[in-house]
């Protein structure tokens, strides 16, 4: 994996579509960022992101632009199980597309288990 901590130091300089800068910004505002990690590597492009939970990286999500209405994200939603017959981790995903930034934030923090700067 990359050097994920890197990333937290500045938003804008990441190399990515402003879509998905504006998606981490916000994720930034609503929750505290010691919860989450921000993978802008591990198969993501410049219209990707992984985001992992910072106490399980294998629980993710993974944000995307391509293929999307305008202003709108997809979101698969990675849940890694551990079949008591392999020590191997193997993902589920629930995927959705066209999701506001609403839709996507309320998404990502259950799943996630976020807590908001917020309240």
């Amino acid at each position: 994996m990359s050097d994920m901590n890197a990333i937290k130091q500045n938003i804008w300089a990441m190399n990515k579509t402003q879509d998905i800068k504006s998606c981490v910004l916000l994720l930034d505002t609503m929750y505290d960022n010691s919860q989450y990690i921000l993978d802008e590597g591990h198969e993501a492009d410049l219209q990707s992101i992984y985001i992992r939970n910072a106490d399980c990286i294998d629980l993710a999500a993974y944000i995307y632009t391509y293929g999307q209405n305008r202003s709108r994200y997809g979101v698969e939603l990675l849940l890694p199980i551990n079949l008591p017959e392999n020590s191997n981790w193997f993902s589920m995903t629930e995927k959705y597309e066209n999701q506001s930034d609403v839709q996507l934030m309320t998404k990502i923090s259950s799943h996630l288990n976020l807590n908001s700067r917020l309240v």
